[in-house]
């Protein structure tokens, strides 16, 4: 199986393992003054998963876009993100959210 790792800017990664990726954050399109990481969250076609680490902008921002274009399913730490991200979207995403134990 192939696995990749491709930093996408802040805490932003994408994995690839063989056909499943996942987005760890989702923070692509950043502020004007940052430099761009090549990639918008728009631009995603192919994801399975976005694991959001928290709701703080600089890793749920783009978690939306990316799961309203590819179908992927947001996971969150907190039901906080999990709603963040709802709020966001127009239409029912699949969304799981769990507290850590």
């Amino acid at each position: 199986m192939d696995i990749r790792l491709d930093w996408l800017g802040c805490a932003t990664f994408r994995l690839t393992l063989g056909d499943t990726v996942v987005f760890l954050d989702a923070y692509m399109d950043r502020v004007p003054s940052a430099p761009p990481v090549g990639l918008k969250a728009a631009e995603v076609t192919k994801a399975d998963f976005v694991l959001v680490g928290h709701a703080h902008f600089d890793h749920i921002a783009g978690a939306e876009v990316i799961a309203k274009n590819t179908g992927a399913k947001v996971i969150g730490l907190t039901n906080r993100v999990a709603a963040s991200v709802m709020a966001q979207r127009t239409e029912k995403p699949a969304c799981t959210s769990r507290r850590a134990r």
